[in-house]
């Protein structure tokens, strides 16, 4: 089966792992799917953030660069800080 069959939201229960979601809002998920994924974990009692970038395609956080392009290491960047704030608040990683 796909993911259009079995969408994720159809999963949402008590006690699921932290979830942390980089969306683009150009992304081909909609966004309003994604917002919703998160209200409902967050409505389950689970942790769930969702940061988001604006004129991105699918892979924009890709470091470095390909034989085709050249990639905007800007975004990777930011989704580390955001990744390690992330981690570290919930004591997966040393803050030091």
């Amino acid at each position: 089966m796909f993911g259009n069959e079995i969408p994720p939201i159809y999963h949402i229960k008590k006690k699921l792992s932290p979830t942390i979601l980089i969306h683009s809002l150009d992304h081909p998920v909609p966004f309003e799917d994604v917002k919703r994924f998160t209200m409902k974990m967050k409505d389950s009692g689970n942790d769930c953030e969702l940061f988001t970038f604006e004129g991105k395609k699918h892979g924009f956080i890709k470091r470095g660069k390909s034989e085709s392009e050249r990639y905007d290491n800007k975004p990777y960047e930011e989704t580390l800080v955001i990744m390690n704030k992330f981690l570290s608040k919930l004591d997966y990683l040393n803050s030091t």
